[in-house]
């Protein structure tokens, strides 16, 4: 299954990265050099380009270099299995002729292995690139604005409306049924302490006591302070202690 799915996917890759077979040749399996002077000219004497494969991107770039190169027609085409190609320079022209089939059969691989590698060989992104910065450089201006209500009015709303006769009469019936049923209750050993207790206390009363006389007493201060603490250079007083009774 996944052998089949594998060749699946490279037969759409074949569809999608080989543009359609040109009418004018057909070379089967040999590489042939296309020179520009010897297509078909147009009326203004311009070559007609045919449709070159892989988006005129240098296949042996993508594949050896990895890299999205744009060939150069002034090196001439190449002609493989009824499909040009077109390269970013001789060295890649020179690798690809001697060795077509297995530098096809690795892009094929590579783009089946890398997401995104097809889009970018196609230019989806390049080209979404270019639009951006379309767009930027070429974007006009306009004023907008939105407005709403300063003080919107609630939506008064009853959450048990409902305009449904059935769910109205289902509602009655379940209050009836309500009427005849009874309310049970039990209490174990665990939840008998869970109960709610109550108790009331006495707050006790505020006590005062007044006196009828205020007295109070007050005894003189003593103070001692010590004299000639700093010396006599002449030594003929001595350290002396004064006594002092203060009434305030």
């Amino acid at each position: 299954m996944k052998q089949w799915y594998q060749r699946r996917v490279r037969g759409l890759l074949f569809f999608v990265l080989l543009p359609q077979h040109h009418p004018s040749l057909h070379m089967g399996s040999t590489t042939q050099i296309v020179d520009l002077s010897s297509l078909p000219t147009t009326a203004d004497g311009k070559p007609i380009i045919p449709p070159i494969s892989l988006n005129s991107n240098c296949p042996y770039s993508i594949l050896k270099r990895n890299a999205i190169v744009k060939g150069v027609l002034g090196l001439g085409l190449v002609l493989f299995e009824d499909c040009y190609y077109c390269f970013a320079d001789e060295e890649a022209m020179d690798e690809f002729i001697s060795n077509p089939k297995q530098i096809l059969d690795g892009v094929l691989d590579k783009v089946n292995n890398e997401v995104g590698l097809m889009d970018r060989i196609m230019g989806v992104e390049q080209s979404e690139v270019q639009d951006e910065t379309i767009s930027e450089t070429s974007s006009s201006k306009c004023d907008g604005g939105t407005q709403t209500d300063t003080h919107p009015v609630p939506a008064y709303k009853d959450p048990t409306y409902t305009w449904n006769e059935w769910e109205m009469r289902r509602k009655a019936v379940k209050l009836i049924d309500l009427r005849n049923k009874a309310t049970h209750s039990t209490q174990t050993t665990k939840s008998n302490f869970r109960r709610d207790a109550q108790t009331q206390i006495y707050v006790p009363k505020a006590n005062e006591t007044q006196t009828g006389i205020n007295k109070g007493t007050s005894v003189p201060k003593k103070v001692n302070y010590v004299g000639g603490i700093r010396g006599d250079p002449q030594k003929t007083k001595k350290l002396n202690v004064v006594k002092l009774e203060l009434d305030l």
